[in-house]
């Protein structure tokens, strides 16, 4: 991971975060730029994944799970039979994306489709707004946001810290994914 996220304050809908580089890697956040509330909500998200007793009686756990799942690609069992019909027939290729695929027809493959980005930012922009970034005395950026429900902050409290990637969902969609996939006919 890249950052540890340390959660500063919560009050009603707002939230103050530290962001901590933790890999050579990575650079600043900067949440000033276009695409701060994907930030903020990778950010959200990042927390909810890593703390899974929290996850059990989320109120939003179902809006959780599918911002996980925009987020970082979806995976999908298949048996032996249906990674046998996979195989041959190529199915699933014509409406999914598929990054990656783990395991041999015998024993089942699980297809590991893309995220998708440029839902994940459409998502981030009807649910987080009011993004400020400033440097905090150490170096590290303290991002402040609002969220549009005060539920969305029940699984972090101050002080809890977790470790998230955060990355340019906006650029990946419009740089690299619209364009493999404008070029390969899929749009």
């Amino acid at each position: 991971m890249g950052y540890l996220i340390t959660l500063l304050s919560k009050d009603g809908n707002r939230a103050s975060v530290k962001v901590s580089i933790t890999h050579p890697d990575f650079d600043r956040i900067n949440a000033k730029a276009y695409d701060s509330e994907e930030y903020c909500l990778q950010i959200l998200v990042a927390a909810y994944d890593h703390d899974t007793p929290r996850q059990q009686d989320h109120p939003l756990r179902s809006k959780f799970d599918h911002w996980s799942t925009l987020a970082n690609g979806e995976r999908i069992e298949l048996s032996p039979e249906e990674s046998n019909q996979w195989e041959s027939e190529k199915f699933y290729t014509g409406h999914k994306r598929i990054e990656a695929r783990i395991g041999s027809a015998a024993t089942g493959i699980t297809l590991c489709l893309e995220p998708e980005y440029r839902l994940f930012c459409f998502e981030a922009q009807d649910h987080i707004s009011n993004v400020a970034s400033t440097n905090a005395p150490d170096g590290d950026e303290i991002i402040s946001f609002e969220v549009k429900s005060p539920s969305m902050l029940s699984h972090i409290e101050p002080g809890d810290t977790w470790p998230a990637n955060v990355g340019r969902f906006w650029s990946m969609w419009v740089n690299v994914v619209h364009p493999r996939l404008k070029a390969a006919g899929a749009l």
